[in-house]
């Protein structure tokens, strides 16, 4: 599960921005937190970010898209002269990009941080806490170009040494997992989200929808799942089906015979299909997402999701969110971070899980606060009636003639 998340420029982030999922005892009013060891604080399963157009929500699920990215591919993807995928701030573009993540891995508590610019990894380390904080691995370019090693059990053989320094653009901790040195590491496998480099990522109806039909036709209990909930938010689809179409692929100019799912909705008078493409944005939407969270709330992990709310209904978008806060739904303690433009969604939330995402002016970075830093506010307040109201900020300030 994670703990806390923070970033230093990145993109529209300058200064140090931080999530924190971390709650107290007293803090705990219902089951979107879960106790993570006996005796030890909460950590909160579902988090919102709410601001203004261009105040940097989107910018912070980028960075923790990239880092769960650059831990999970960089190893295998990335070549020895290829650059990192990440941009600076505008204004701090000859400083290094610094993130910090404090994570329970099957239990066990970390702390891990990396630095680096487009061009390498300049520092990273792993730790680990039980009665005390012990030290994994620790890289440092910027010094010796060695690695500093207090774990009797990590033995990294020579070759293997050799060629993970040369892998200049490579997280050290990418390469030890995806070797076998640090396997047991599973906590960044278990993520998904709708964020990449450029931002929020949209669908392709054809190329996702031929997909998701051979993977719903070949399983047939996650193809009843969908429908299951489908019918839970009052789609209008009262069963799934597969249909054979012809396509002309584009390359050879051949026609391929493709399964594509098809939903059947009945009335009184007939029974129709319509084939997915044809559905509406709500409906494709809505696959697309349960498709997504359906493996990590199945084995936990982290689904991030910008503007979860898009082209769906505030109640379908409630009932997201509520499949994390339900023990039978989420036995794993899966975690949702969103963000969102449907202020209704805020009300169901409770203060410690609301942050505000504001443009500081002055500096021209993103400024990111969690709603129980503001002094005097309570949890029986109507959240989103302040919110618009402009009482917690990050709210635009719109020229109205």
């Amino acid at each position: 599960m994670l703990k806390k998340f923070k970033v230093e420029n990145f993109y529209s982030i300058g200064d140090k921005q931080e999530i924190s999922m971390e709650i107290t005892s007293k803090d705990v009013l219902d089951d979107s937190a879960r106790q993570v060891q006996k005796g030890s604080t909460s950590l909160n399963l579902v988090a919102c970010v709410i601001g203004a157009n261009a105040s940097g929500k989107t910018t912070m699920l980028k960075a923790m898209s990239f880092l769960f990215w650059f831990i999970n591919n960089a190893y295998t993807s990335l070549k020895k002269e290829s650059k990192i995928p990440v941009n600076q701030h505008g204004l701090h573009k000859n400083e290094s990009t610094k993130i910090e993540i404090d994570f329970f891995n099957n239990d066990v508590f970390y702390i891990y941080s990396i630095e680096f610019n487009r061009e390498e990894v300049l520092k990273e380390s792993l730790k680990r806490k039980n009665e005390r904080i012990s030290l994994i691995f620790d890289l440092d370019r910027k010094a010796k170009n060695i690695f500093i090693n207090t774990r009797t059990d990590l033995k990294i053989n020579e070759s293997d040494e050799i060629r993970f320094k040369q892998r200049r653009n490579v997280p050290l901790l990418s390469s030890l997992i995806d070797t076998g040195y640090l396997s047991e590491i599973s906590f960044f496998k278990n993520f998904t989200s709708n964020v990449n480099q450029l931002g929020m990522m949209n669908y392709n109806i054809f190329f996702d929808f031929i997909s998701i039909s051979r993977e719903l036709q070949k399983n047939e209990v996650l193809c009843k799942k969908v429908l299951g909930f489908s019918k839970e938010i009052d789609l209008g689809i009262s069963d799934f089906k597969f249909s054979e179409r012809q396509f002309i692929e584009k390359n050879s100019m051949k026609e391929e015979k493709i399964s594509v799912l098809e939903c059947v909705h009945s009335s009184k008078q007939k029974i129709f299909s319509l084939p997915i493409f044809e559905e509406s944005n709500g409906t494709q939407q809505y696959i697309l997402i349960f498709l997504k969270i359906s493996p990590i709330l199945s084995t936990g992990g982290i689904v991030v999701l910008d503007e979860l709310e898009h082209s769906l209904h505030p109640y379908a978008a409630k009932k997201i969110i509520a499949l994390f806060e339900n023990k039978e739904t989420n036995p794993y303690n899966a975690q949702l971070i969103f963000s969102t433009h449907s202020h209704l969604l805020l009300n169901d939330r409770t203060k410690t899980q609301i942050f505000i995402a504001e443009k500081n002016n002055v500096l021209s970075e993103t400024e990111i606060y969690r709603l129980d830093s503001v002094e005097g506010i309570r949890n029986d307040e109507n959240y989103f009636q302040k919110y618009t109201a402009g009482v917690y900020g990050g709210v635009p300030n719109v020229t109205w003639l």
